[in-house]
């Protein structure tokens, strides 16, 4: 009986205030916050995780076994499809720069060149003329850059000549110019035939986005620091 009195007592005596205690709210939110916070702290790093995750596999493609489900939850559907929906302008956020507009044009050796075909490699793309001098003067900079970074670079030309080929291909051949050179033909997209001086250089990044854009004569250390800031 001694022995559950004295237990009683100190497990009383434990509840007890010290002496001179004064009741304080504040300092009651205090002491909450610092035994919330290690909780608080996991939530969060459980949380972005979760979140990642959940945001790629909202960006993949539907999966088989969800394709052949008769009846997908309507949620994730929805969302797949907004995401899908916006995925480009998302890209853009973080690879900063506007998509550049596709083309499909013959080069001097007659085959066929697509702009979007290079996703994945640096792009700089100029636009030029025989008559420009100062176009002259920047072409055998190109050449040189795509001799320098062949694996990773594409140069393309596209000429505003007037009289096409019969002032192009001599050109071009005198100067053996090592990257496809196209012709400001009519199947060229209106955002670069509005181009209203010579040269136009466009510095363009992997994921198909203009990152730079160069009006008139530049030097080549230029394009080539321009060139190694993609790479």
């Amino acid at each position: 009986m001694d022995n559950d009195k004295n237990f009683v007592d100190e497990q009383l005596s434990a509840l007890r205030e010290p002496e001179g205690f004064t009741p304080s709210a504040a300092r009651a939110r205090v002491q909450l916050k610092v035994r919330q916070a290690p909780s608080s702290r996991r939530w969060l790093w459980t949380a972005v995780p979760v979140a990642a995750v959940a945001l790629i596999a909202m960006a993949l493609p539907v999966s088989r076994a969800v394709a052949n489900m008769q009846s997908p939850p309507i949620a994730f559907e929805h969302i797949h499809y907004m995401l899908a929906y916006h995925w480009d302008a998302l890209i853009g956020m973080v690879h900063g720069g506007q998509t550049a507009p596709n083309f499909k044009l013959t080069d001097q050796d007659g085959q066929v060149v697509k702009l979007s075909s290079f996703r994945g490699k640096v792009v700089l793309l100029n636009f030029w003329a025989t008559w420009c001098e100062p176009c002259k003067a920047e072409v055998p900079w190109f050449v040189d850059l795509q001799k320098i970074y062949a694996d990773d670079l594409v140069v393309l030309g596209v000429s505003f000549d007037e009289d096409g080929w019969k002032a192009v291909r001599p050109f071009i051949e005198s100067r053996h110019v090592n990257y496809p050179v196209m012709l400001a033909g009519p199947d060229l997209p209106d955002q670069y035939r509005k181009i209203e001086s010579l040269p136009a250089t466009l510095m363009i990044n992997r994921f198909g986005r203009i990152v730079g854009t160069h009006l008139g004569l530049a030097s080549k250390a230029r394009y080539d620091a321009l060139v190694r800031e993609q790479l």
